[in-house]
């Protein structure tokens, strides 16, 4: 859901371009087309010095980047989040200062401080 303002700007920038729907018909519509089109009976409009201009329905993005994925930091805390702060060998609820974080396979074996190979334990499990 966009505002028209944010739909004219995306379609002044091609980033959009707008769909002219007439019945069962549709046609994409860039800026310069899309300001030359007649205000129509049932049509919402903005009105500007140069004339009115009518507020798309429905806009298709041209180009449109993925936004990245946002990944929680690395932390013990986060790990502790992550396995709903219980204990990964006895099931054992734990609270944020309690239990420590263990490597799965210990670094002396070539294991890595990774998400995977990190698990939450009670003390002394």
């Amino acid at each position: 859901m966009r505002t028209p303002q944010q739909a004219f700007v995306q379609m002044a920038t091609d980033v959009a371009t707008a769909l002219d729907i007439d019945g069962e018909n549709m046609v994409p519509a860039r800026w310069a087309e899309w300001i030359k089109l007649p205000v129509r009976e049932n049509d919402y409009a903005v009105r500007t010095p140069s004339g009115s201009v009518r507020i798309p329905h429905v806009i298709v993005l041209s180009r449109f980047a993925k936004v990245p994925k946002r990944r929680p930091k690395f932390s013990a805390r986060a790990v502790w989040a992550r396995d709903g702060g219980r204990c990964q060998y006895t099931g054992e609820s734990l609270r944020p200062t309690e239990g420590n974080i263990d490597h799965v396979l210990p670094r002396s074996r070539g294991g890595k401080t990774s998400w995977v190979n990190w698990r939450l334990g009670a003390q002394g499990a």
